[in-house]
């Protein structure tokens, strides 16, 4: 229960406020930003640099100044947290996406940093979510249920406050999940450095096909009927689990898991469940391949992240990636000696990884709990 007044978002906002409310000043200024949703992000970022001209844009659009709040009202993008304050627009002026809501505060009641930060609360986002009307593919978050959502009202100053602090987190948190991409990013960057290009094998290493550096265990890969899989003490994972599972695990064995329609490695895993020491059974919509040496998988990991491998997938209406074309990739192989090095560098780089993502953990928690506290 929130100790401040509890106030409809329609009383202290204009949703979606008529264009003719400031036409003139775009007929006037002409040059606005455009906004399409692929320029607002899941943490708040928008670009304004696309520059339109307003007699180009006039209709068939949302329209938007300085300060208002874009809230993506659309599946999945409402649901992934798409939102934004419009702010540095060219001219103060803004065209963009008819999938935005757009909030336009009463200043002299609430701000926009405070409307935003409530309308990104995962908290409302799910009460949004079993609001939205519409057919599968198509929901969208109705005006009126906007309108009538109920928003905690602190003092102008109490806002301000709570959402420098806010914005003070997000800020770390952001940083943090940049070093992380810093780090991927610099482990590609030494694969290149010390290998070269993975397709041109620039630097001319002894070829040799897939199947001679792993064995391929497409034939291991789930038990035979429904009935041995509910048996068995570990998980049985689809063509979408499998992906949730191997993002959210500890990997510690030299396995791959790459997938059967040509999309690039999908990860690391460990032994699984055919082995002794299993962890599941996946099905026919992943390749599992065994590594002897960690070494090698390491390599070989990087190099298909690093290939356009779905070059090598076969039919048009169901396109796979086949046992036989995935044994037959040629793999460019270095000297054991170098492939050591890299795997010693890329253990160091993890450990570092691994430390930046307890970080982001624990920033990620204070976060939500901050956001807890003062949106509940």
């Amino acid at each position: 229960m929130s100790k401040w007044e509890m106030v409809r978002l329609g009383d202290v906002c204009t949703i979606n406020p008529p264009k003719k409310l400031t036409q003139d000043l775009y007929m006037e200024l002409n040059e606005v930003s455009f906004i399409p949703m692929s320029d607002v992000t899941e943490d708040g970022r928008i670009n304004t640099s696309n520059k339109r001209n307003y007699s180009d844009v006039s209709n068939g659009f949302s329209y938007f100044i300085e300060d208002d709040v874009l809230f993506a009202k659309i599946t999945p993008c409402m649901e992934n947290g798409k939102g934004t304050i419009a702010r540095g627009l060219i001219n103060g002026l803004g065209v963009g996406s008819t999938e935005f809501h757009v909030l336009r505060p009463n200043k002299n009641l609430v701000t926009s940093d405070w409307v935003y930060r409530f309308l990104s609360y995962s908290g409302f986002r799910k009460i949004a979510e079993r609001n939205m009307t519409g057919s599968a593919g198509q929901k969208r978050v109705p005006k009126a249920f906007l309108e009538s959502t109920l928003v905690p009202l602190p003092p102008l100053e109490t806002q301000k406050q709570i959402t420098r602090t806010l914005d003070t987190v997000a800020g770390l948190l952001a940083m943090s999940k940049q070093q992380l991409v810093e780090l991927d990013n610099l482990i590609k960057s030494t694969f290149y450095e010390m290998f070269g290009d993975p397709v041109r094998n620039e630097k001319g290493w002894k070829i040799k096909k897939l199947i001679e550096l792993c064995e391929n265990l497409d034939s291991k890969r789930v038990p035979i009927t429904s009935k041995d899989r509910e048996k068995g003490i570990y998980p049985y994972y689809g063509a979408s689990g499998i992906v949730d599972y191997v993002k959210n695990f500890i990997f510690d064995g030299s396995y791959l898991l790459v997938s059967e329609d040509g999309a690039n490695l999908l990860a690391r895993v460990t032994p699984i469940a055919f082995s002794v020491s299993g962890k599941c059974w996946v099905n026919n919509h992943a390749h599992v391949l065994k590594f002897d040496d960690y070494y090698i998988q390491l390599y070989i990991e990087y190099f298909i992240n690093n290939i356009d491998i779905s070059r090598y997938v076969t039919g048009s209406a169901q396109p796979k990636l086949n046992q036989a074309k995935l044994n037959d990739i040629d793999i460019p192989y270095p000297p054991v000696e170098l492939l050591i090095k890299f795997a010693n560098i890329v253990t160091k780089i993890e450990e570092q990884k691994s430390l930046v993502k307890k970080a982001i953990d624990e920033t990620q928690y204070l976060f939500d709990s901050l956001m807890s506290r003062y949106f509940d």
